[in-house]
């Protein structure tokens, strides 16, 4: 049944159809029985028998699409019921799958953005910025050393503490 009701409206017409149908032909079947029930006795005679039918034992023909099936009522439930846990916290970005969709061993289900491993990632180019700066700092302390050392102005452990 289509969730606007077309099949059930489309049996009940059916059915009611059929059920005049078979009133019809139950009236004609018996019309020769009661002929016999009548206070005078009448000359047989070849004419038409009068059948009397009611608006309600009437429908009208239409066609329609005949759907078959069985309605019934129950529960449906999965073949296999599958979770999917991630191993560090993040946010979906975009879910590629529906609902109900067929899916293949392997298809791609959602974009996964991981919040820890971006946090990591820019720990670690703060790091990385870190250690070049302090390398700028040493090396600029290096050549002032060197060049302090050269004019006579300090003493060569100064400029192995800078190395260093």
């Amino acid at each position: 049944m289509n969730g606007d009701g077309t099949m059930r409206c489309a049996a009940r017409t059916e059915f009611s159809w059929l059920r005049a149908a078979l009133l019809l032909l139950a009236l004609v079947a018996a019309a020769p029985a009661f002929q016999g029930c009548s206070r005078k006795a009448e000359p047989k005679s070849s004419a038409a028998v009068q059948v009397l039918v009611s608006a309600s034992d009437l429908a009208r023909a239409e066609t329609r699409r005949l759907e078959a099936g069985v309605t019934f009522t129950g529960e449906l439930a999965p073949a296999e019921i599958v979770h999917i846990n991630a191993r560090f916290d993040g946010d979906i970005e975009s879910v590629r799958v529906r609902e109900g969709e067929a899916v293949r061993k392997g298809q791609a289900l959602a974009v996964f953005n991981p919040i820890d491993v971006q946090d990591q990632l820019r720990a670690s180019e703060a790091e990385l910025l870190s250690a070049k700066a302090s390398l700028l700092t040493a090396t600029n302390a290096e050549r002032r050393a060197r060049r302090l050392l050269d004019a006579g102005g300090a003493a060569p452990s100064e400029l192995e503490a800078a190395e260093a």
